[in-house]
């Protein structure tokens, strides 16, 4: 027997949600130009609900008995789109940013906190804003602020309130072609400004803004559970695990451990999920379950208790999405238990999804919230389809045969956005499904336990040597999977459209299993051969085309010469990882591109057909490049001539020295290996010979097509 598809008559919250969803995302991408669009929508949504009103006094005739859904989908349409508006904070008529000057004093409350790099990343609330501490004036927004801190300083937590001296500045757009744009994921957090402050110029205030706030008490509570866990759990890579999975700090997890989770298709264990509130969930609800009083007092308390329980977890793991949408998805149907009602789980997850975005609109764009609730659907439909497709007697294999398909359903419906948002699919997924999940779990349980007889002793030691063996064994298998050959297919580029029609191929395969048509596979076939024809026609562009690109990266020569999918790379020094992470990798990647050879300035590559690099000049098609990085001899009689003069890693003083054996007939690049001052000195020079100048630090990356 087949599952029953949803019935749409019966998923009212469903309905509810797809139209104020898509009110959403309309005021993203078509957004209001003047407050008189905020104000039109929210008449507009007035008129609709007083004619809804209107029509549900008095009855319809047929032919209009549609119409009061459709005037409810317009109201709630236009509410999502009043409500997202309404929610940015530069709306505000007191927002910091109207009061900005070149140097400011800030009164702030502190909102979050993580360790970047040697200095704390500071989510604050502004209180106040001044040019100087006497003429302080309320203002309010967030700002998102770089701190230095040295061993005399206490580390600031939420709730405390921070003095602060510097220049706030809108957050940067992605410097590098096809980089991650981390000012649009701010502005989907509703950040858009930054700080970064300098040592001496900032200090925590005498007391906290709020002592008692729920989010501080929330902090305090994790904090001291990671202490807990730092007595048992001595090496990085299984506190790292164990802080991560148990109580969503992931600031001591190793890159290594997470590029290894990731490789195998496990990060999801690591980030707070449905899968760790549902454990925290069935928990309580075991230990309630001796207490069998079935007054109604007695069972409404448990729900509380149950409630209060869950969402005490959801809030000590930092409140994620995907914790927040799992606690309100438990809630619900812990909530529908007690009232002893039927539930449909695709109307509790569109429930919690309205409940959610009405409190912050912003999460429908949060990558972890997509996911997460892409992941639910695709398991409730297609877990059990899948399931039913292998009967196994043998209960050990019945159960792996349950994960498999578990982890089949999820990646299904998430993984067109994996691919969009990084790049990469891990083909064991499946297997390290097997090992993670279960023992998740147990990681879990292993940590509840821990926290609650830490104080006991010898019993608080067992527990932490238990957790201990459990989460060296769960990473050792991660490791061992993701050391697998052909684990990991990278490097795979996307556009959002091709993502869409990946859902549209879902979709068709979706219909196909639950309605037995087989137009809904020709139909899937048909958006297969789009997304191949599109693939094709990137590749031969991608092939047709070149350039020369000088990347922006701190301190730093990047110099890529993409000859179709060729790639010649120069550095003045070898590319770190994380010059080939936020630098190099995404525009690589987008051109579908390989590396040929890497080199530094120093040396002498070998000759290529359309590609030549000796003594600083760079020959590429009809392009000549001159590359200057160190002083330059004097007494040069006859100079060169090149297009274009690179000046990098501060070879000198004077710009006039610097030209000396070139003669520069297009433009002097600056980039981000030199300093700062000198960037400026050098480009002031370039204004008063006439010469036009790129500033790779202030600009971002150079990109010239090559014929």
């Amino acid at each position: 027997m087949r599952p029953p598809l949803p019935n749409w008559q019966e998923l009212p919250m469903l309905r509810l949600a797809l139209p104020f969803a898509a009110g959403i995302a309309s005021a993203e991408w078509l957004p209001a130009v003047h407050l008189l669009q905020t104000w039109l929508t929210a008449t507009l949504m007035l008129l609709v609900v007083a004619a809804l009103w209107q029509l549900n006094s008095q009855p319809l005739a047929y032919q209009w008995r549609k119409l009061p859904g459709l005037l409810l989908n317009i109201a709630l349409f236009a509410f999502g789109r009043l409500l997202y508006t309404c929610t940015d904070e530069r709306q505000a008529a007191h927002h910091f940013s109207k009061y900005l000057q070149t140097s400011n004093v800030l009164q702030a409350e502190v909102k979050d906190v993580q360790w970047r790099e040697q200095r704390l990343r500071a989510q604050l609330t502004v209180q106040a804003i001044g040019a100087r501490v006497t003429d302080l004036q309320p203002a309010q927004g967030q700002l998102l602020a770089f701190l230095p801190i040295n061993a005399e300083q206490r580390q600031p937590q939420i709730g405390d309130v921070v003095w602060l001296t510097g220049e706030v500045l809108p957050i940067s757009p992605p410097m590098n072609p096809h980089a991650f744009d981390y000012r649009r994921h701010q502005h989907f957090k509703n950040v858009h400004y930054q700080c970064s402050v300098k040592n001496g110029e900032w200090t925590l205030g005498s007391k906290p803004a709020n002592a008692w706030s729920l989010r501080r008490l929330a902090s305090q509570a994790q904090q001291y559970c990671i202490s807990v866990l730092r007595q048992h759990l001595p090496s990085p890579n299984e506190m790292g695990t164990a802080s991560a999975l148990i109580l969503g700090y992931r600031d001591e997890t190793p890159a290594e451990l997470r590029a290894a989770y990731a490789n195998a298709g496990a990060t999801h264990v690591l980030a707070v999920s449905g899968l760790h509130v549902g454990i925290v969930q069935m928990l309580l609800a075991f230990l309630l379950g001796f207490w069998k009083s079935e007054q109604k007092a007695h069972r409404l308390l448990k729900t509380l208790l149950i409630l209060a329980g869950v969402w005490s977890f959801a809030f000590i793991t930092g409140a994620p999405p995907s914790a927040m949408r799992a606690a309100a998805m438990f809630s619900l149907l812990t909530i529908g238990k007690n009232l002893k009602r039927s539930v449909n789980t695709y109307n509790i997850l569109a429930a919690s999804a309205f409940l959610l975005l009405c409190v912050n609109p912003r999460l429908l764009f949060d990558v972890g919230f997509q996911l997460s609730y892409l992941a639910v659907a695709g398991i409730v439909f297609f877990q059990p389809r899948i399931y039913r497709l292998w009967y196994i007697e043998n209960k050990v294999g019945n159960y792996l045969w349950q994960l498999s398909a578990l982890s089949l359903a999820a990646t299904l419906t998430t993984f067109p956005l994996s691919l969009l948002y990084f790049h990469q699919f891990p083909v064991y997924f499946w297997l390290s499904g097997l090992v993670a999940v279960p023992l998740a779990g147990v990681v879990l349980c292993s940590g509840l336990l821990l926290f609650a007889v830490q104080a006991i002793p010898y019993l608080g030691w067992l527990a932490g040597k238990v957790l201990y063996g459990v989460v060296w064994f769960m990473n050792a298998a991660v490791f061992l999977v993701q050391q697998l050959p052909g684990s990991l297919i990278a490097n795979i580029c996307i556009s959002p459209w091709v993502a869409v029609l990946l859902y549209g191929i879902v979709a068709c395969l979706a219909l196909a299993v639950a309605m037995r048509r087989f137009k809904w596979v020709l139909l899937g076939l048909s958006l297969s051969v789009v997304i191949a024809g599109i693939s094709t026609w990137k590749a031969w562009q991608a092939q047709q085309s070149s350039e020369v690109v000088v990347y922006h990266a701190r301190g730093q020569t990047l110099i890529d010469c993409f000859d179709g999918r060729r790639v010649y790379a120069l550095s003045g020094k070898p590319p770190s990882e994380s010059d080939l992470r936020f630098a190099l990798q995404s525009h690589r990647c987008y051109q579908h591109a390989s590396v040929q050879g890497a080199w530094l300035l120093e040396e002498a590559p070998p000759v290529q057909e359309r590609w030549f690099y000796r003594n600083g000049l760079l020959r590429f098609g009809s392009i000549r490049l001159a590359v200057v990085n160190k002083p330059v001899a004097t007494g040069v009689s006859t100079p060169i001539p090149v297009d274009y003069l690179l000046v990098c890693q501060n070879p000198g003083h004077r710009l006039e020295e610097l030209l000396q054996g070139w003669q520069v007939e297009k433009a002097v690049l600056l980039d981000t290996s030199n300093n700062p001052r000198r960037n400026a000195r050098w480009a002031k020079a370039c204004e008063e010979l006439n010469l036009a100048c790129y500033d790779v630090n202030q600009q971002g990356a150079w990109v010239l097509p090559v014929k």
